[in-house]
């Protein structure tokens, strides 16, 4: 994961610094017993499982904002349409999108609401040209 990932999935969720984790686990009771008969040379041991509870199970979702486009060489291919499977995250089908691109001189943010990405978690590109 980079880095400017891991920052827009913090920024994503209010700036909670778990969110670039997946988060998930299990709280389980058991109760086991064993025995070992040692004889010098060598042991043998047996174990018995009594019991086993799950007491918890647990996963912390976390919004994952989406990939609204990808630059190869100058050229800026917006996420949408065709291509939306490169979002990655969130719908990755073709759907009504909207996305907001702003910038001059080459440099281009790109936002959408729908997608998990605000304008202050903008996806930004330098160098474009098309």
């Amino acid at each position: 994961m980079r880095l400017s990932e891991m920052l827009a999935n913090i920024l994503a969720n209010a700036g909670n610094p778990l969110a670039v984790f997946d988060i998930s686990g299990v709280l389980t009771f058991f109760l086991r017993a064993y025995i070992t008969l040692s004889l010098g040379f060598f042991s043998v041991t047996k174990t018995f499982e009594f019991t086993r509870l799950k007491l918890l199970d647990f996963t912390v979702h976390f919004k994952r904002p989406a990939f609204l486009g990808t630059l190869s060489g100058d050229t800026l291919t917006l996420a949408t349409g065709s291509s939306a499977h490169n979002r990655l995250n969130g719908v990755v089908t073709d759907v009504a999108e909207t996305i907001h691109v702003s910038g001059t001189g080459g440099s281009l943010k790109l936002w959408s609401d729908q997608f998990g990405r605000s304008v202050g978690n903008a996806q930004t590109f330098s160098g474009v040209k098309h």
